[in-house]
């Protein structure tokens, strides 16, 4: 671990970068978990993909939900991926007195994608 001096970041910011780096995978772990109704499914594989029957699909798009940020995988995903920006400047820092050209490399190549990927997904 090294020692905070004159050119690391204030303490806030690195409580904050260091929470963003829990909070992202987690929110992911429990976006992939929100997939399945039943435990039982998780377990249940298949080599090809089946679809819903048409009643369940139904039953989602008109089901008219008051709350549909509290259940919706995708939606929370969505609106997690800002914290995917901190999670890589997080690595940044920690990889900058290593391999300071590939650690900013890999910060320059995050940012665009994750800006591109937003921009595509709310354009249609």
């Amino acid at each position: 671990m090294r020692a905070i001096n004159s050119s690391s970041p204030a303490p806030s910011v690195r409580k904050t970068l260091a929470a963003a780096l829990v909070i992202f995978p987690g929110l992911f772990i429990l976006v992939f978990l929100l997939h399945f109704h039943k435990l039982t499914n998780f377990f249940r594989f298949r080599k090809q993909y089946v679809p819903p029957p048409d009643h369940v699909l139904a039953a989602l798009v008109y089901g008219h939900n008051r709350w549909p940020l509290l259940h919706d995988p995708h939606m929370i995903a969505y609106l997690g991926l800002p914290v995917l920006l901190l999670c890589a400047f997080a690595l940044y820092l920690l990889g900058w007195e290593v391999r300071s050209m590939a650690s900013a490399v890999a910060l320059m190549i995050t940012s665009p994608v994750l800006f591109t990927w937003e921009g595509c997904s709310v354009c249609g």
